[in-house]
């Protein structure tokens, strides 16, 4: 863990040198399973037991070389996120992203990737 995390905090340093005005969204792709399954992660308290906890991603995210808090956040809210940093929050003012519920924002991210895999 130790020389993988070096790894990436060296990447990170790169990237930012190499473009100070970067957005960088580093996304995990799952949680590693456990012994038990995902009873496991309630169980030991992930996410302090929240509903749905194992199937929030966990994300980091430098603006301009900055880090930016955002928590975890399901995959489907990923795409906001990114238009609302790089817009000021101006995507959000004309889009209503609070008044978007999960499943219109699901729906809006499964067309998002749908059109990312038919896309030539």
């Amino acid at each position: 863990h130790y020389y993988r995390s070096k790894a990436v905090a060296a990447y990170l340093d790169q990237l930012v040198e190499m473009d100070p005005g970067a957005l960088i969204v580093m996304v995990s792709d799952h949680l590693p399973p456990l012994q038990g399954g995902r009873d496991t992660y309630a169980r030991l308290g992930y996410l302090a037991g929240e509903e749905g906890a194992d199937n929030r991603t966990l994300l980091a995210v430098l603006d301009r070389g900055r880090p930016v808090p955002v928590g975890t956040l399901h995959q489907y809210q990923i795409p906001e996120l990114i238009y609302r940093l790089l817009s000021t929050g101006r995507y959000c003012q004309r889009s209503g992203c609070a008044e978007r519920s999960p499943e219109q924002l699901r729906e809006s991210y499964l067309q998002l990737m749908a059109r990312a895999v038919t896309s030539p």
